[in-house]
């Protein structure tokens, strides 16, 4: 599952907390769809994720993902999603993506390192220790689900989350970089792949288990009431 919402806070543009998110999705949908990945990938794009508490005027209420969590939880549904990604303020002109510590650790580290393997480590800084970042993928937590993550500049317009220029008039496209919407996408994308391949590794190694505990048991013997006698060859069928 691949998320970004698309509501601003009211009085913004949301040209970064908004727009950015749904931008790179967008790419990824293009380029996904030339080269898909071997895993089924569905793009979310939320709405009501952004209305605020005015006891935590910082902190976004995320009522769209956490409807859908909660509706895939009632659904019985989660247990068949490997990945949760959110992608939010992800078009900063100074991007730093944050380590989140709410995210699966290994997946998270994945990314960075694929985003040091291009030399993208200035977007995707590995200096700044880490940070519980509000994305779309904590609801998915709350409902059991542990396998999300989350690509987010908590820093926009400033070193104190979430930034001067976060929520308000300023959130305006001439404070975006259309560098950063690639360096997320690149790193996006490239990091889906290496998530794909790890679980295709995990997958081959827990099916070729599962094969050998089939092969090893013995079969059930069938119960009294299972149990038909043959017919009598002097009775009629």
């Amino acid at each position: 599952l691949l998320l970004a919402h698309y509501d601003t806070r009211p009085g913004t543009p949301g040209a970064n907390d908004g727009a950015s998110g749904v931008a790179v999705l967008l790419e990824l949908a293009r380029q996904l769809s030339e080269r898909p990945l071997p895993y089924t990938v569905e793009l979310v794009f939320l709405d009501d994720e952004m209305g605020i508490d005015e006891k935590q005027p910082t902190t976004p209420r995320l009522r769209g993902s956490r409807l859908l969590a909660e509706k895939l939880a009632a659904d019985g549904a989660l247990d068949a999603v490997r990945l949760v990604l959110a992608l939010r303020q992800v078009g900063d002109a100074e991007l730093d993506i944050g380590r989140d510590l709410l995210s699966h650790r290994i997946h998270r580290e994945t990314f960075f390192e694929t985003a040091a393997d291009l030399g993208l480590s200035d977007a995707f800084p590995t200096d700044r220790g880490f940070v519980e970042v509000i994305a779309s993928h904590a609801p998915f937590r709350e409902v059991g689900m542990p396998r999300g993550l989350a690509l987010m500049d908590p820093w926009y317009g400033g070193d104190d989350p979430p930034g001067l220029h976060w929520g308000g008039e300023a959130d305006t496209p001439e404070r975006c970089s259309e560098d950063s919407l690639h360096a997320v996408g690149v790193v996006t994308l490239a990091g889906l792949r290496r998530v794909s391949e790890q679980l295709q590794k995990i997958d081959l190694v827990s099916g070729r288990a599962a094969r050998r505990r089939a092969e090893t048991l013995e079969p059930a013997e069938p119960a009294p009431e299972e149990l038909v006698a043959p017919p009598d060859p002097g009775e009629p069928a």
